[in-house]
């Protein structure tokens, strides 16, 4: 059983991307695994990570194991193989399958790791304008005290890690935007099944909405998602960020992301700004906007007590973690 990855940031369509691929019948998968995250995340050259576990003692240990292993990084990367073709092989629905495929958002942490790890895998990198992405993790997200601010790892170093990564393996995948695939469904399958070399049922854009996913991670709109028209699934973005502040945080977002990234994923600069200035501003939610941002902002530097290590890594210029 060979693996199929999904690299895209959350709220990008992933999940719907996932459920029309499972209408082949070469294809299974459960929601999100996120299994891989444990054992490739302490190879990370910069780690981005902490817990109260001492992850900076974890990296350090586990590059110590491997420059004791015979063929070094090489055996590692096969005990990760071997543990992970025996978890999808029990998780499979069916035992006839050909691909098992894994759709882990958060795995932009470890994309270059999956792919040295996982030479012979299919990668599919699924693009969405970043501003669309955003409005949706507001819009599902957004009545959390954190707001938005909480996905900033998402949506700003994410980005930043799918593009490089992309960068590196561009010949090894396929690369997909989620606006081509609503507006040309049935070409973008086409595109998908030579890819794969599978086929697809009759019907898929009728099927794979009923199509259950084994799991608790996933999209918890999806259903709903289902039932919007294409004017809401690629035009209603800009909607989202009419209020004063949430404005002002897609514009510096906007301006973070650049020309040059969005170029790369297929996009225009001005295009999406002329988008998103298009509709007057209003002045509603002020006062909770102020007070998401803020939440997420001290969530972001002192949960966990990570206030100090990241102190460190940015002094020493470890980490660069963007922000507005």
């Amino acid at each position: 059983m060979k693996p199929i990855f999904i690299f895209s940031l959350p709220r990008a369509g992933s999940t719907w991307l996932q459920r029309v691929l499972t209408q082949s019948p070469a294809i299974t998968t459960v929601s999100e695994t996120w299994i891989l995250l444990a054992p490739l995340m302490p190879l990370m050259a910069k780690g981005h990570a902490y817990s109260l576990s001492g992850f900076d003692h974890i990296n350090v240990a586990v590059a110590d194991v491997i420059a004791q292993l015979p063929k070094g990084k090489q055996d590692y990367y096969t005990a990760v193989r071997e543990f992970t073709f025996e978890l999808y092989r029990k998780l499979s629905a069916d035992d006839n399958a050909e691909f098992f495929l894994d759709k882990t958002p958060r795995y932009h942490f470890i994309a270059r790791e999956i792919h040295e790890a996982f030479p012979d895998a299919k990668f599919i990198y699924l693009w969405r304008n970043p501003l669309a992405v955003a409005a949706s993790v507001y819009d599902t997200w957004g009545a959390r005290k954190t707001g938005i601010a909480a996905s900033r790892v998402d949506l700003f170093l994410g980005l930043e890690n799918l593009i490089s990564s992309h960068k590196h393996f561009s010949n090894q995948a396929l690369s997909l935007r989620y606006e081509d695939l609503v507006d040309d469904f049935d070409g973008g399958l086409a595109k998908l099944s030579d890819f794969l070399g599978v086929r697809f049922k009759e019907g898929t854009a009728t099927s794979q909405a009923k199509a259950h996913l084994m799991g608790k991670m996933g999209d918890p709109l999806a259903s709903v998602n289902q039932n919007k028209t294409r004017q809401a699934r690629l035009n209603s973005w800009a909607g989202t960020f009419q209020p004063f502040v949430r404005r002002r945080w897609a514009l510096n977002y906007l301006k973070w992301i650049g020309q040059d990234r969005l170029s790369y994923m297929g996009y225009d600069y001005d295009s999406i700004f002329s988008e998103l200035t298009s509709k007057s501003v209003s002045y509603k939610y002020i006062g909770s906007d102020l007070g998401r941002l803020l939440a997420g902002m001290t969530l972001t530097y002192c949960d966990m007590g990570v206030a100090a290590r990241l102190y460190r890594r940015v002094r020493h210029g470890e980490l660069s973690y963007p922000h507005t």
